[in-house]
């Protein structure tokens, strides 16, 4: 999945520590170079929607973009809090859901997936829950997931989500408050179909005391844009920031095997430097008092992680990102489902990686969104201090075939 759902939830949080790694289980050490070299395909537009001239289609923040299986395109906007419906030629179908507290509303939603029943799932942060729509936008109750009662000093925020091939999973934060401070566990469980856990895939503990706190680029990780669900129903998740290692566990937390390949730290340039800066201090205007930040030298070596329907685990590198030929905008890591070095994918778009942003959506279909890094910035609040906001052109989705 593609995870930008997993940068709400830096606003709330602090952590420490990482997962083990079992000796038992089969390990996969890659080489630097994939087994078939360098594939280049290129993203042919279909259709697009949004940007300056087209009134009819305004985005907000795009938090997530998903396909059902007659093609139609779901577009949660997490700050317009509606689902945008377009059918396979790009035709605006419906709008789903709307901001609200009642049957079939949200507020600030981070992620959006359908369940096994064909539902669409929409994903709330703050309280933590999920609201269930059917296909035609009508309230279809609530997973029962237990969000906690603040009141009672006990709380979890839900950060993304997502079902295939029978497991359902899910991201977020359980938190409780005791002596001034703010206990949490960062999460990512698999989930019965009453909402108990299953088993735990990735957690981290951390303190926070707000009579001493800095808002830490490292403390704040977890596996937010680093996870995702395979047809068969494993989960693939790189739980470590500054290791390239990737484990599969089964829904229960099972961990069925490990693969990693060689990748040195990439030490930050100053745009990533304050880019990252101002994301924190952005976060950091939500608490009563701003804390200082904490800004950490290089990126992380995985930016996101994605399984397509053909059981291919899609990496995206620091390095994916940055310094790519003319005319290519990504370049992906692919491996096979054991986790073997594949190959690597250059995507040509005239776009630019680190101020779009790429939706795989299946092995011959994506979507990418122009503009998407400037206004989910503005829309944090990061370009506060210069009036950075008022600049940022609107948001444009572009419909993509992948030729090969």
């Amino acid at each position: 999945m593609s995870r930008v759902t997993a940068l709400v939830a830096l606003c709330l949080t602090c952590l420490l520590n990482g997962t083990t790694l079992a000796a038992e289980v089969p390990h996969v050490v890659n080489g630097a170079t994939p087994a078939h070299g360098v594939t280049d395909v290129r993203l042919q537009e279909t259709w697009r929607v949004g940007g300056e001239d087209d009134d009819a289609n305004l985005f907000g923040v795009v938090a997530q973009i998903v396909a059902d299986e007659k093609g139609n395109l779901y577009v949660l906007d997490g700050q317009l809090s509606e689902v945008a419906v377009f059918a396979p030629d790009g035709r605006r179908t419906g709008t789903l859901g709307r901001e609200g507290e009642g049957p079939g509303e949200f507020r600030r939603p981070a992620d959006a997936f359908f369940l096994p029943d064909g539902k669409l799932a929409v994903v709330q942060v703050f309280p933590g829950k999920i609201v269930q729509l059917d296909r035609a936008g009508n309230p279809a109750g609530a997973f029962p997931f237990q969000a906690g009662d603040p009141a009672a000093g006990g709380f979890a925020v839900l950060v993304g989500g997502n079902s295939r091939g029978g497991t359902t999973a899910l991201c977020g934060i359980r938190q409780t408050f005791a002596a001034g401070k703010l206990n949490q566990t960062y999460f990512l469980d698999g989930v019965r179909a009453d909402g108990s856990t299953l088993g735990t895939i990735v957690a981290k503990t951390a303190v926070q005391d707000f009579g001493n706190m800095v808002l830490d680029e490292l403390a704040v990780d977890f596996v937010w844009t680093r996870w995702g669900l395979a047809p068969n129903g494993e989960v693939y998740a790189a739980p470590h920031r500054d290791r390239y290692l990737v484990e599969r566990h089964a829904a229960d937390g099972k961990l069925l095997g490990t693969f990693e390949r060689p990748y040195a730290p990439l030490a930050r340039e100053r745009a990533d430097h304050d880019r990252a800066e101002s994301l924190l201090k952005a976060q950091a205007r939500n608490y009563p008092v701003p804390p200082p930040v904490k800004v950490a030298d290089s990126e992380p070596h995985i930016q996101s992680l994605t399984v397509l329907d053909d059981g291919s685990v899609w990496i995206l590198s620091g390095r994916g990102q940055r310094g790519q030929p003319d005319g290519v905008m990504l370049t992906y890591d692919v491996f096979d489902a054991k986790g073997a070095f594949d190959r690597q994918v250059r995507v040509h778009a005239d776009a630019d990686g680190l101020k779009d942003q790429l939706f795989l959506i299946s092995p011959d279909r994506a979507v990418l969104v122009l503009n998407f890094w400037d206004a989910f910035l503005a829309g944090m609040g990061a370009g506060e201090e210069t009036d950075a906001a008022a600049d940022v052109a609107p948001m444009e989705i572009i419909s993509c075939k992948i030729v090969r």
